[in-house]
Protein backbone atom coordinates (compact mmCIF):
# COMPACT_ATOMS: atom_id res chain seq x y z
CA UNK A 1 0.00 0.00 0.00
CA UNK A 2 1.26 3.65 -0.73
CA UNK A 3 0.51 5.80 2.43
CA UNK A 4 0.63 9.32 2.19
CA UNK A 5 3.08 10.35 5.62
CA UNK A 6 1.22 12.49 8.10
CA UNK A 7 2.35 10.31 11.16
CA UNK A 8 5.82 11.17 12.63
CA UNK A 9 6.21 7.49 12.96
CA UNK A 10 6.41 6.67 9.31
CA UNK A 11 8.10 10.05 9.01
CA UNK A 12 11.01 8.52 11.01
CA UNK A 13 11.48 5.72 8.80
CA UNK A 14 11.46 7.58 5.63
CA UNK A 15 14.57 8.92 7.18
CA UNK A 16 16.45 6.40 7.96
CA UNK A 17 15.56 5.51 3.75
CA UNK A 18 16.62 9.04 2.99
CA UNK A 19 19.93 8.57 4.98
CA UNK A 20 20.51 4.47 2.86
CA UNK A 21 19.63 7.55 -0.39
CA UNK A 22 22.37 9.44 0.35
CA UNK A 23 24.88 6.44 0.96
CA UNK A 24 23.74 5.34 -2.66
CA UNK A 25 24.84 8.72 -3.79
CA UNK A 26 28.10 8.13 -2.99
CA UNK A 27 28.46 5.96 -6.14
CA UNK A 28 27.43 8.15 -8.29
CA UNK A 29 29.64 11.59 -6.55
CA UNK A 30 32.21 11.31 -4.60
CA UNK A 31 31.56 14.70 -3.23
CA UNK A 32 28.43 13.23 -1.61
CA UNK A 33 29.20 12.88 2.11
CA UNK A 34 27.63 10.31 4.24
CA UNK A 35 24.90 11.27 6.82
CA UNK A 36 22.53 10.02 9.08
CA UNK A 37 19.47 12.28 8.49
CA UNK A 38 16.93 12.08 11.91
CA UNK A 39 14.55 14.71 11.56
CA UNK A 40 13.85 16.12 7.97
CA UNK A 41 10.58 14.59 6.99
CA UNK A 42 8.57 15.57 10.49
CA UNK A 43 9.71 18.82 10.22
CA UNK A 44 8.08 18.93 6.29
CA UNK A 45 4.92 16.80 6.92
CA UNK A 46 2.64 19.21 8.33
CA UNK A 47 2.58 21.59 4.84
CA UNK A 48 0.05 20.38 2.87
CA UNK A 49 2.29 21.06 -0.46
CA UNK A 50 4.86 18.78 1.09
CA UNK A 51 4.14 15.37 -0.77
CA UNK A 52 5.84 12.51 1.42
CA UNK A 53 4.78 8.83 0.16
CA UNK A 54 5.35 5.64 1.61
CA UNK A 55 5.56 2.16 0.77
CA UNK A 56 4.29 0.00 3.26
CA UNK A 57 4.23 -3.71 3.19
CA UNK A 58 3.36 -5.98 6.47
CA UNK A 59 3.99 -2.86 8.41
CA UNK A 60 7.65 -2.08 7.23
CA UNK A 61 8.31 0.79 4.89
CA UNK A 62 10.24 -0.47 2.03
CA UNK A 63 10.55 2.82 -0.21
CA UNK A 64 9.48 6.33 -0.25
CA UNK A 65 8.91 9.35 -2.55
CA UNK A 66 9.44 12.81 -1.50
CA UNK A 67 7.54 16.19 -3.46
CA UNK A 68 8.21 19.31 -2.87
CA UNK A 69 6.88 22.60 -4.04
CA UNK A 70 9.50 24.74 -6.37
CA UNK A 71 9.06 27.61 -8.70
CA UNK A 72 11.32 28.07 -11.68
CA UNK A 73 11.15 31.57 -13.70
CA UNK A 74 7.44 32.28 -11.52
CA UNK A 75 5.94 29.58 -12.71
CA UNK A 76 4.97 26.54 -10.23
CA UNK A 77 5.91 22.89 -10.04
CA UNK A 78 7.27 20.56 -7.99
CA UNK A 79 10.71 18.89 -7.41
CA UNK A 80 10.65 14.70 -6.86
CA UNK A 81 13.57 15.25 -4.06
CA UNK A 82 14.09 11.72 -2.88
CA UNK A 83 13.14 8.46 -4.15
CA UNK A 84 14.42 5.33 -2.38
CA UNK A 85 13.34 1.35 -2.30
CA UNK A 86 15.18 -0.99 -0.41
CA UNK A 87 17.78 -3.33 -2.70
CA UNK A 88 15.45 -6.44 -1.40
CA UNK A 89 11.88 -4.77 -2.72
CA UNK A 90 13.63 -3.49 -5.93
CA UNK A 91 12.26 -4.62 -9.06
CA UNK A 92 8.66 -5.21 -7.32
CA UNK A 93 7.68 -2.31 -9.24
CA UNK A 94 7.66 0.33 -6.24
CA UNK A 95 9.17 3.09 -7.94
CA UNK A 96 6.35 3.25 -10.18
CA UNK A 97 3.47 3.03 -7.90
CA UNK A 98 5.72 5.53 -6.21
CA UNK A 99 5.60 7.69 -9.12
CA UNK A 100 2.00 7.09 -10.09
CA UNK A 101 0.65 8.28 -6.71
CA UNK A 102 2.94 11.39 -6.71
CA UNK A 103 2.10 12.95 -9.98
CA UNK A 104 -1.48 11.87 -9.51
CA UNK A 105 -1.70 13.93 -6.14
CA UNK A 106 0.49 17.15 -7.97
CA UNK A 107 -2.11 17.08 -10.64
CA UNK A 108 -4.78 18.71 -8.26
CA UNK A 109 -2.01 21.26 -7.38
CA UNK A 110 -2.32 23.18 -10.80
CA UNK A 111 1.15 23.38 -11.34
CA UNK A 112 3.12 23.52 -14.41
CA UNK A 113 6.31 20.86 -14.05
CA UNK A 114 7.53 18.11 -11.96
CA UNK A 115 11.66 18.42 -12.12
CA UNK A 116 13.72 15.23 -10.75
CA UNK A 117 17.42 15.26 -10.61
CA UNK A 118 19.34 12.42 -11.45
CA UNK A 119 23.23 11.36 -11.34
CA UNK A 120 24.42 9.96 -14.54
CA UNK A 121 24.61 6.00 -13.84
CA UNK A 122 21.47 5.45 -11.77
CA UNK A 123 19.02 3.22 -13.03
CA UNK A 124 16.41 5.32 -11.67
CA UNK A 125 17.15 7.85 -14.69
CA UNK A 126 15.24 4.96 -16.75
CA UNK A 127 11.99 5.52 -14.36
CA UNK A 128 11.80 8.77 -14.67
CA UNK A 129 11.92 8.96 -19.22
CA UNK A 130 9.15 5.94 -18.49
CA UNK A 131 6.90 8.24 -16.93
CA UNK A 132 7.67 11.12 -20.13
CA UNK A 133 10.65 12.97 -17.96
CA UNK A 134 12.86 14.52 -20.65
CA UNK A 135 16.52 16.16 -20.30
CA UNK A 136 16.26 18.80 -20.09
CA UNK A 137 19.93 20.25 -18.52
CA UNK A 138 23.12 18.62 -18.87
CA UNK A 139 25.82 19.35 -16.20
CA UNK A 140 29.25 18.55 -16.54
CA UNK A 141 32.40 18.82 -13.74
CA UNK A 142 35.82 18.41 -13.92
CA UNK A 143 37.71 16.96 -11.29
CA UNK A 144 40.99 18.73 -9.93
Amino acid sequence: MIKRVKEASIAKECNKLLSLLIEDEIKYNKFVKPMAVTDYFENLINDDKNILLAKVIDDKVVGYAFFKPVVDNDVPGYLLDGIYILEAYRGLKIGKELMDTGLSIIKDYNVKFVDVYCMNGNNACMLYQSFGFNIIKNQFRKEL
